[in-house]
């Protein structure tokens, strides 16, 4: 998957858990859409992980 779908799924994840009242999630995920939309994969990998972390403690 290229960092063009990669930022887009993290969009879309995102969209979902700001539905779901998990704020802090949609954040992060948010951060990871921009931060892979500069084409920093490792980093915007690292938000990603962040996120799921903090989705399993909502």
């Amino acid at each position: 998957m290229d960092s063009t779908a990669r930022a887009a799924a993290y969009r879309a994840i995102a969209a979902t858990y700001r539905l779901l009242g998990a704020t802090t999630a949609a954040s992060l995920y948010q951060q990871a859409a921009a931060t892979e939309d500069a084409h920093d994969s490792p980093s915007a990998r690292r938000l990603a992980t962040q996120a799921r972390a903090a989705a399993e403690h909502t």
